[in-house]
């Protein structure tokens, strides 16, 4: 099965969990959630490249806990291996961007509460 794996650190990786959760999904599936959202909307990396440079690649770090993004096509992860390299990232350092800013953005959260207004 086509995967993107990213390290966190224990502690971001256990709010991660809890977060996930939350809404309702186990950390693999709003890992895959987050970045297919990033695929299309395009915003994250973009930001993250002016305002951060220092959380772009860098060696791999054996340390932290394993965020594993499974996907049913491998054609995605291509596709998010592409995105991310234009935006100066290797794969796993742009979906750990993405995972560590939905802890502070919460967007997911935001959008489950979200009623749309009636015609």
């Amino acid at each position: 099965m086509p995967q993107i794996t990213a390290r966190l650190s224990p502690n971001i990786r256990d709010r991660f969990d809890r977060y996930a959760a939350k809404v309702g999904l186990d950390a693999s599936e709003l890992a895959r959630l987050l970045i297919l959202r990033e695929m299309r909307v395009r915003r994250l990396l973009r930001r993250a490249e002016f305002h951060s440079p220092s959380r772009r690649a860098g060696p791999k770090s054996s340390g932290g806990r394993k965020l594993t993004a499974h996907f049913h096509l491998a054609d995605n992860v291509d596709e998010f291996t592409k995105y991310a390299q234009a935006s100066g990232f290797s794969r796993a350092a742009a979906a750990k961007l993405i995972a560590e800013e939905e802890l502070h953005e919460k967007w997911l959260a935001r959008a489950l509460l979200w009623i749309p207004p009636l015609p």
